[in-house]
């Protein structure tokens, strides 16, 4: 159940299954056209809950934005899904640049270079390489 915060200022719990941070705190500022804080993961947990809260709000997506507060998974995951033509989705210049499209400046090729030059130990990239 959403949890009003103060006028149409809403919580609402998305449970993160096998995460150990168990859930995200989305937010919904219900108006006339309403804004979403972010989405939670790609799962249908995530999505029945997302949905059911906005449903008990009286909100319905096509009358809703989305405003995702970085690119991680557990706050964008949903939003592609959720999004019905006519949804704006908002994110930072910065993340902007990491997706796929004219706009990308970072490549995940490029990506172990970057975490090296900026300190992160080349023999624990190389150990992550090779588990995933």
């Amino acid at each position: 159940m959403p949890q009003e915060l103060a006028p149409n200022l809403f919580r609402i719990d998305v449970p993160l299954p096998g995460n150990p941070l168990k859930n995200l705190n989305a937010y919904l500022i219900r108006g006339s056209r309403s804004l979403l804080i972010d989405t939670g993961f790609r799962r249908a947990e995530c999505r029945d809950a997302l949905i059911g809260a906005l449903d008990s709000l009286g909100v319905a997506l096509a009358d809703t934005d989305i405003f995702l507060t970085h690119m991680h998974s557990d706050h964008s995951g949903l939003a592609a899904e959720i999004a019905v033509p006519g949804t704006r989705i908002f994110i930072s210049e910065i993340d902007l640049q990491s997706l796929p499209g004219k706009c990308c400046k970072y490549s995940w090729d490029s990506s172990d270079d970057y975490f090296a030059a900026n300190g992160f130990p080349r023999w624990e990239l190389d150990n992550i390489t090779q588990t995933n």
